[in-house]
Formats: C-alpha cells, sequence, structure tokens
C-alpha cells in the first residue's frame, strides 16, 4: 500500500515536470515563410486539436509570425529592420505558454535564420522552464532564394546596388554552415530540414509534415487549396522600386511608361549565369544534404522556372540593366 501511495505520487510530479516540445521555424525567408505564418495564425485551434498550440501572442494571431522575439536575438540588427521594444510580446508568450495544456509549442519567424542561436536558446528558456526544442530550416535552390531575396531587399527600399554586388556583400547561402551553428547549440538531431519546392507549392504539406500529426489528420482538418502565397515582384514593379532607391528621378520619367508594361515574374539571371551561381555552392550542399536532408544532391533542385522560362524572363529585366546603363 505504502509502495502504491509513493508510485502515485511519483506519477504526480512527473506529469507535471513533463517537459515541453518547442518546434521553432527559423526560415530562411522567401521559403514560403508568410504562407506558413498566416495558414497557422487561421488554423490554430484545428492545430490546438492535434496537440499543437501555435503561440498566438507576440505577433503569432497577425499571420506575421514572432518577429519581435527573433530580432531580440540578433547581434547585428540590419538597416532595414525596423525594431521595437519586444518585452511586452516575451512576457505575453510567456504567460500564454504557462497556461496551455498543450505539450507542444510552435513559434515561427524567418528573422531567426538572423539570430544568434545562443541567445535564441536562452529566450526559450527565459519562456519555458523545461523543454527539448526541434528547428525547422526551409532551404531553397540558391539561385532563385538570391533572386527573391534581392528582389524583397529592393522592395523594402534598403537596396542600390546591382544583384552581384549584393551576392557577393550580403547573400549568404551556406546553408551547411549555418545548420551546424544551429545543430552545435541545440544539439544533434535537433534540426529538421526541408527543400522549399516553388514550383510545387506544397510548402504547408511539407512544413506540417515537421510536426508529430499524422497524415490522415492533415487531409480531415486543413484546406490547403486556398493558400496563396506571398507575391513576387514583376520587372516593372521591380525597375521603378530600384530607381525611386536610387532617387533617379529623370531615368525614372524617361523609363516609367516602357517598364510599366514588363508584367513578368523579375527573374534576373539567364539559366548558365544561374546555373554558374549554383555551382558556387555545390560542395556545401553536398554535406548539408547528406547530413540534414538524408540525401546527397549538389543540386537542390526545386525551382519555380525552367532554363527555358528563366532566358525568357531575364531578358526583360536585363534590357532594362542596359537601357539604365544608357541614360546615365
Amino acid at each position: 500500500m505504502v509502495f502504491l501511495i509513493v508510485f502515485m505520487l511519483w506519477l504526480g510530479v512527473n506529469k507535471k515536470r513533463k517537459m515541453k516540445q518547442i518546434y521553432l521555424h527559423i526560415g530562411f525567408g522567401k521559403t514560403g515563410t508568410t504562407s506558413i505564418q498566416q495558414f497557422l495564425a487561421v488554423h490554430n485551434e484545428n492545430l490546438l486539436s492535434l496537440g499543437i498550440h501555435y503561440v498566438l501572442a507576440g505577433g503569432g494571431i497577425s499571420g506575421g509570425g514572432h518577429q519581435s522575439l527573433a530580432k531580440s536575438c540578433i547581434d547585428l540588427i540590419p538597416d532595414y529592420m525596423e525594431i521595437a521594444d519586444p518585452t511586452t510580446d516575451i512576457e505575453n508568450v510567456k504567460v500564454e505558454i504557462a497556461r496551455t495544456n498543450s505539450d507542444v509549442l510552435l513559434l515561427s519567424a524567418e528573422n531567426f535564420q538572423l539570430a544568434n542561436p545562443a541567445k535564441v536558446k536562452s529566450l526559450l528558456g527565459n519562456l519555458c522552464d523545461e523543454y527539448v526544442c526541434k528547428i525547422i530550416l526551409f532551404v531553397r535552390s540558391q539561385d532563385e532564394l538570391l533572386e527573391s531575396e534581392y528582389n524583397q531587399m529592393v522592395k523594402l527600399k534598403s537596396v542600390t546596388d546591382d544583384l552581384k554586388d549584393y551576392a557577393d556583400n550580403s547573400f549568404n547561402g551556406n546553408f551547411l554552415e549555418l545548420a551546424s551553428e544551429w545543430e552545435s547549440t541545440f544539439g544533434v538531431g535537433a534540426l529538421i530540414c526541408r527543400v522549399y519546392n516553388a514550383r510545387e507549392k506544397n510548402v504547408i504539406y511539407d512544413f506540417l509534415s515537421c510536426l508529430p500529426i499524422e497524415k490522415a489528420a492533415v487531409h480531415d482538418l486543413f484546406n490547403l487549396e486556398s493558400i496563396v502565397s506571398n507575391e513576387s515582384l514583376s520587372v516593372s514593379a521591380l525597375s521603378q522600386q530600384f530607381l525611386k532607391n536610387r532617387s533617379d528621378k529623370p531615368a525614372l520619367s524617361l523609363l516609367d511608361a516602357e517598364i510599366s508594361k514588363l508584367n513578368y515574374p523579375a527573374v534576373l539571371m539567364n539559366s548558365t549565369e544561374a546555373k554558374e551561381f549554383r555551382a558556387l555552392f555545390q560542395e556545401q550542399n553536398l554535406m548539408f544534404s547528406s547530413r540534414y536532408l538524408g540525401t546527397p544532391m549538389r543540386d537542390l533542385q526545386g525551382r519555380r522556372f525552367s532554363d527555358l522560362e528563366r532566358d525568357r524572363y531575364s531578358n526583360y529585366w536585363k534590357e532594362f540593366e542596359r537601357t539604365l546603363n544608357e541614360m546615365v
């Protein structure tokens, strides 16, 4: 009888001390993160019914992710990034975590990709006394990631460099280095990595496969056909924004009528240039994919544009560049 009482007390204590599982989605940006975060915000109740608590505080409910938490862990804040005091968001997230009955928590922000993993670990320790963490990382073929990231930076009015200068000075396509840094902080086996397939547009399925959810439940509870990805810039929009960033009003005035006709995707490299750029990362990709994807490959695939499409669309941007250079 005494043994039974002691055993029941032991069960009660350990139940209370059961560690939370935190799934932390860190990006990359331009790998469907907007679609993922909007989906999580809209379907948070369905997720909760499956035991997954997507944290709504700290930006989660807005559909934009937990950006303030991520930014609080970045060592060197980029010039384009707006910063606000994260104290309130952190406290609200902490309260929400303390109140949930779920053992599985989910946070998402592509800005975690830029963060110091040690600071993130400290942040999570502040939010939750005892936890184990899984890091979800989506990567993308480096040529399309570069173009998408560059287009986004132009859109944010923070870039006036051409694509080559941006690639040389600002772009980080070394997925092996990034994954290794997070693994060294959170432990072997902590990373769950996927390749973003821009052509298939199945990023929500891929993301949910990273979570402890049965496949049947995904089809039963979620309508994934209605998910819309963040729209990419057209050549027209990119050209106009690029000129505005440079305050090149005469050129903008002269070119405005022409570039407004270019309602095509802003593809900046032709197929040969894209292939040469991808080749720079082949060996890193091979080691990354072998370790974190389970399938060795030098080329990550999953690209939105075929070589023929790339050659066709890139001509429009190159014509804009030639015209602009002739005017300067």
